[in-house]
């Protein structure tokens, strides 16, 4: 799929207005019409206000991820790392076919990419827009593609997505990652709509009517971004705190074990029975919108930004009390 971007797009994009309060609103449209979830709103204050903070080198920390003294160099691994941060619904598979993720899937990814750049210099947009799945697979050193079927799978996604990323940075700002950065005026709003117009970052769906788009992958990268500058003592973004926390499958899970979401019985049997959710489903859109909005609440009412309480619960997904049950699975690109 050519993305709109390409076709339509101009080097500086800049949000409509209300942007990501319109996605806010509808994250709260399917909170309040939910047929399998509920909100334990009686104690979202008092839970948010109990997390423990992180250390920011908790959140990008350098053993897993490339940081360096050259702008440039910092965003293309951050954007390379996010055009190739999903799969969630492959991991176990992945586990079967031999590919082993000690820590995780997302930071064996990272550390992998991490030590290619070290190795090998910074991928450049021209490069992205050119891998193929064989050199995705050679690089991530996924198993054999030609003999298993869920890493062909992946590996072509990540292919698919890294092109399309790679070809407007090039189209759209002459192969310059911090020219795109700049174009973005200082706004992580402005960041992640230009994202969006891109066909493996518009993450959309719709639910009993009404458009849903949860963006998780453009706005993770707009967090990523934001903490890569951070370690260098800048500010990239000065509306970060506006935006939503990540629609993944981890956040459901956290707040789902900690008794802040509820699901019915016939969504419970679905995700302890490890059945994969087909995505953009009721039941998928209900298990992000809830978390989202959740979460949402609970920076209003304890004075904490979305994405700070996002990075704190994704970490807690890490943590082995939370692998006692398993997040619902989903087959996406998206997450």
């Amino acid at each position: 799929m050519v993305s709109l971007a390409l076709l339509k797009g101009s080097a500086q994009a800049l949000a409509p207005e209300n942007f990501i309060k319109s996605l806010k609103c509808n994250y709260a449209y399917v909170a309040r019409n939910a047929h399998h979830i509920e909100i334990n709103y009686d104690i979202l204050e008092s839970y948010a206000r109990s997390l423990p903070k992180m250390n920011p080198d908790d959140v990008l920390d350098s053993t897993h991820h490339f940081i360096s003294d050259n702008a440039e160099s910092n965003i293309s691994f951050i954007i390379a790392l996010d055009s190739m941060n999903f799969g969630s619904g492959f991991q176990e598979q992945l586990k079967r076919e031999g590919y082993d993720q000690p820590s995780g899937f997302y930071f064996k990814v990272a550390k992998i990419l991490k030590a290619h750049y070290e190795s090998n210099g910074p991928l450049t947009a021209k490069d992205l827009s050119t891998l193929s799945a064989v050199e995705i697979a050679k690089l991530l050193q996924l198993p054999d593609i030609s003999k298993n079927p869920y890493s062909f799978r992946l590996a072509s996604s990540y292919s698919a997505s890294v092109k399309e990323v790679g070809a407007f940075i090039m189209a759209q700002h002459g192969g310059s990652f911090t020219a795109f950065i700049e174009s973005c005026q200082g706004s992580a709003e402005n960041f992640v709509y230009a994202l969006t117009r891109l066909a493996s970052y518009n993450d959309t769906c719709c639910y009993r009517g009404q458009r849903v788009s949860f963006y998780k992958r453009a706005i993770s990268c707009a967090a990523d971004m934001q903490d890569m500058f951070a370690h260098k003592g800048e500010v990239l973004f000065n509306d970060i705190n506006a935006l939503p926390c990540l629609a993944d499958c981890d956040i459901p899970h956290v707040l789902r074990v900690d008794g802040i979401l509820k699901y019915d019985e016939e969504l419970t049997s679905i995700v302890d029975g490890k059945e994969l959710i087909e995505a953009g489903c009721e039941y998928e859109i209900e298990l992000r919108a809830c978390a989202v909005h959740a979460v949402e609440i609970m920076a209003a009412k304890s004075g904490r930004s979305a994405i700070e309480l996002d990075r704190i619960l994704w970490h807690r997904a890490q943590e082995e009390a939370y692998k006692v049950l398993t997040p619902h699975r989903c087959e996406t690109k998206f997450y």
